[in-house]
């Protein structure tokens, strides 16, 4: 096997949790077992909530673990190449625009729920004239841009969970590009994975969904023989059974380091809980 290249993919939106850190360590190792390479990026297209101070806050907590990147890198630096993505996808005729608020599509849904069908987008914006469209943006409506999926089956072999498939028709087409121009999480993480070659995405088991969305984004941006090898790690949650989150700050590895905590003994608490092995001292990473 080649040398294996992945990354770590935060948002600088809070500080990172022990959850985040299971996730970067994973990483980090499995790079450093088989002499691959480990990439920061981070991910800060949403530039109301992404802040500086949290972006090299995540830089120290990461550090103090051990994890020293190869590449870093910032996602709000590359809008171009997302454009570009973004025109190839609608000259291919898989991004369509939709003019429906947040407000219609919580109606529709609550409706199809109600009906006994499954909560998913009814692809209504396909069947809009360009008169339609035209008159909706007189009106001031703005679109957003969905992915248009193909309704197969997604599998891949999964580095922790083994062989995994989804039905992509019980997703909804995923939007892309918000009302105002700025991009969700899914098309610039696609982008940039086929542009650093990212060989293996492991992640948590919470990305499961959005990895036969991803598939199908790299088939139609790079071809079918682009895919990277996912993995999906179980969560790591509070006492409660609740997910950690960055914005409550709940564990964040700065809080703990601050606490007194040796770097060594969360990293191998953040790592082997959850697995097959105990959790028992380590020398180094």
């Amino acid at each position: 096997m080649s040398p294996p290249i992945v990354r770590f993919a935060p948002s600088p939106t809070g500080r990172i949790h022990i959850g985040n850190a299971r996730t970067a360590l994973m990483n980090f190792l499995y790079a450093r077992k088989h002499h691959g390479q480990f990439i920061l990026r981070f991910d800060d297209t949403d530039m109301e909530r992404s802040k500086e101070e949290y972006a090299q806050a995540i830089e120290v907590d990461l550090a103090w673990l051990g994890i020293v990147p190869d590449l870093t890198f910032r996602q709000s630096q590359r809008a171009p190449l997302y454009r570009a993505a973004t025109d190839s996808l609608r000259a291919s005729g898989r991004l369509y625009p939709c003019y429906e608020t947040a407000e219609e599509i919580d109606r529709r849904r609550k409706r199809q729920q109600a009906r006994g069908l499954p909560p998913i987008y009814d692809r209504a914006a396909l069947a809009l004239t360009a008169e339609d469209r035209a008159r909706l943006e007189a009106e001031g409506r703005r679109p957003h841009w969905r992915f248009k999926l193909d309704h197969v089956i997604a599998h891949w072999h999964d580095l922790v969970r083994g062989e995994s498939h989804i039905d992509c028709a019980s997703l909804s087409d995923p939007i892309l590009v918000r009302e105002d121009g700025s991009y969700l999480y899914t098309l610039p993480s696609v982008v940039d994975d086929i542009e650093f070659k990212i060989t293996h995405i492991i992640r948590g088991e919470d990305h499961i969904t959005n990895t036969a969305v991803q598939i199908q984004l790299f088939e139609v941006l790079a071809g079918s023989g682009s895919l990277p090898v996912f993995g999906h790690h179980n969560l790591l949650t509070s006492a409660t059974g609740e997910g950690l989150s960055k914005r409550s700050g709940a564990l964040s590895i700065g809080a703990l380091r601050e606490s007194g905590i040796e770097s060594l003994a969360l990293a191998a608490f953040a790592v082997l809980t959850g697995t097959s092995a105990s959790v028992h001292p380590v020398q180094s990473l």
